[in-house]
């Protein structure tokens, strides 16, 4: 093997190397915005009205 097509190899695999991180760094950065806009619209619920005190104390059952 020649050295000018070894230090081609080398340069591709460091390129795809290179790729493969700045690939990976996407990702991580999508996955976070992706958690903090889940986030945002689970804070965004609004919680229930809460009933009266005298409603659902009892339960009548006949059989």
């Amino acid at each position: 093997m020649e050295l000018s097509s070894l230090a081609s190899a080398v340069s591709s695999a460091q390129a795809a190397q290179t790729g493969a991180a700045v690939s990976l760094k996407v990702l991580d950065k999508a996955m976070e915005l992706s958690a903090q806009s889940a986030l945002a619209l689970i804070q965004a619920i609004p919680l229930p009205a809460s009933n009266p005190a005298n409603l659902g104390n009892g339960v009548d059952i006949r059989v």
